[in-house]
Parts: structure tokens; sequence; C-alpha cells
């Protein structure tokens, strides 16, 4: 709460407020050039150009998110329900609601050791979410995506495969082999590094990003609606889906994991380093040529300046475009 005092405030939200000088001064700060550069001004009249261009569109209309001109509105509300529903089906909230459950009744420990283990693993998972903090600039938005469902995919399915080893005693209880209990415990704390350090807080950064800001508020709405009604469902079917089908539990969100993969891979732009108005160039532009964003984000190198005004103009300035994507812009 204190570190937010010093956060700078967004200077799109500044130049919406009419803080033009406030505005300029933290573009000067994010761009590391000084006030009066000419970077500085293009980037500052390329928001104010955007921000008229939204005013131009009245009041939003939520027919607006299932538009797909240039501006690709519908794919861009889609990707961040799309994150936000795969950061739940990956099977993380079977480990975070249920993991004493889990150590008692799936691994055969008893309930004192079990309720210990389950507090190291949350306790594991908080530092873990730690390691992604310096890696989201550096790697990018994709690779952890992409890493993080790995990782999930091959714990779970060696989870199944150790579970899957158990017998159950006379009194009902389950029994597994030591070597398999540690086993399947350790890869119950590695699940929830892959996932700290590649899907916990990245879902609620890339719908964000992606998104332009005339429909950022109720895309945003949407994915997380997505995200708690899969949290839901998740919760719900667990505990009959272990009465039911035992280890093939961990098979099923296994699978489920392995296909977050190709999603992210195929269908998610990479959005690190870039501002807002290169990714509206980037889907503009692949709505144009009728090509992938994903392979568009990879080809475009950095677009700043007046390059990036040129830019805006080409996809957005035709008089035959401004009904349709001009006020659809950030």
């Amino acid at each position: 709460m204190i570190g937010l005092l010093y956060l700078p405030d967004s200077p799109r939200w500044l130049a919406m407020k009419g803080r033009m000088d406030e505005a300029r001064e933290v573009t000067s700060r994010l761009l590391g050039k000084p006030i009066d550069h000419e970077d500085v001004t293009i980037e500052v009249k390329a928001i104010q150009e955007a921000l008229e261009a939204q005013s131009q569109g009245g009041s939003f209309k939520f027919k607006e998110l299932l538009t797909n001109g240039p501006s690709q509105n519908l794919r861009r509300t889609l990707l961040g329900i799309a994150a936000q529903f795969f950061q739940q089906i990956c099977g993380i909230n079977l480990i975070t609601y249920y993991s004493g459950f889990l150590f008692e009744n799936s691994l055969g420990f008893g309930p004192e050791l079990s309720r210990l283990l389950a507090a190291f693993n949350g306790t594991e998972y908080f530092l873990a979410s730690l390691v992604a903090l310096p890696l989201i600039e550096r790697t990018g938005r994709r690779k952890l995506m992409l890493f993080g469902a790995f990782g999930m995919m091959a714990s779970m399915a060696i989870l199944a495969g150790t579970v899957s080893t158990g017998t159950v005693d006379e009194t009902g209880a389950p029994k597994l082999e030591t070597k398999y209990g540690v086993t399947a415990t350790v890869f119950l704390f590695v699940f929830n590094s892959f996932f700290a350090i590649g899907w916990l807080g990245m879902t609620w950064l890339y719908p964000a990003e992606i998104t332009n800001l005339r429909i950022r508020i109720q895309a945003n709405a949407l994915s997380t609606c997505s995200n708690w009604l899969s949290n839901f469902l998740i919760v719900m079917i667990t505990p009959p889906a272990f009465a039911n089908l035992g280890y093939k539990t961990y098979v099923m969100f296994a699978v489920f994991n392995a296909a977050i993969i190709p999603c992210v891979y195929l269908f998610f732009p990479e959005p690190k380093g870039r501002s807002l108005e290169e990714l509206d160039i980037i889907f503009a532009s692949a709505h144009a040529d009728k090509v992938n964003p994903v392979k568009r984000a990879k080809e475009m190198r950095k677009v700043e300046g007046r390059e990036l005004e040129n830019e805006l103009e080409k996809y957005f300035g035709s008089s035959e475009m401004v009904e349709d994507a001009r006020p659809m812009m950030q």
C-alpha cells in the first residue's frame, strides 16, 4: 500500500483528465528522455489523438466487444477470457483448496502431517511467485505461460503415475510406498512453483495489456467473470472427481494443461515491451494483411516517435475506417 503512493499515474489517464503537463512529465520518465524531446512530444500527441478518437465513438455499446474489424475487439476480448479460464482449468485450486485433503486422502499421510505439508505448500507457493517478478519483462509473457503450462502438465502426469501405485489398507485409507509418497509430495510443490511463475499474476496482467482503452473495463470484467466461474467449476467437481476417478483426476488435469500449450503458442501475441498504441498497430496490421497477430508481434520491431504516429494514421486515420475503427482505439 505504501509503495503505491510512489507510483506515477498513467500518462493516458492524466491526458484524459486534462493534466497534460503531468502527462508529459510521466511520458518523459517512461521514455528516459528530456521532456522537450521530439519523441516525448510525439508520444503525448499520439495519446491525445487516441483519446479524442475514443471520445468520438460516444458512449460505449456492449456490441463493440463483438466487432472484429481493424481493432480486433472480439479477438482481444476472447484472449483475456481464455487466459483467465486457463488459469483455473490447469488445476491450481485442486491443490490450493484441497491440499490437506490430497495429502491425507490421496497420498496417505496422517492428519497432522497433512496440515503441516499444506501450510508449507502455501508458503512455498508465495515464495515461488516472487520469481516471476524479474522475469516478466525479461523473458516475456508467452514464454512464461508456456513454461508454466508444460511444467504443470508434467507435474500432473507424475502425480498420476505415483498415486496410481497406491493401495487401500484394511481400514479403507489410501497407502503409498514411501518413495512414491515422497515423489508425489514433491511434485505437488513443483506444480505450485510452475503455476506461480507462469500463471499466477500473468492472467491478470495479460488481459489488461491486450485490450484497448475503450473496451478494457468491459473486456476485463468478462475475463474476470471467466476466472471465477472456472474457479467455481473446479472447486465443485474436485471431490466427486477423486471419489469416482481416483488418480485419473490428475490425468484429466494433465490433459487440460497439455491443451493449453498449443493454444498459447498459436493465439497469444507477445505484448512485452510494447506500448498500447503498438498493440493497436499489431492487431490492425495483422487484420489488414490477413496474418496471425502472433506472427506480426514477432516480426514487428519497436515502433515509436514519428513512425508510431504514421502507423496509427495508416491504420486508423483514413476516412473509410474512422466510423468503425477509430472509436475503438486506445
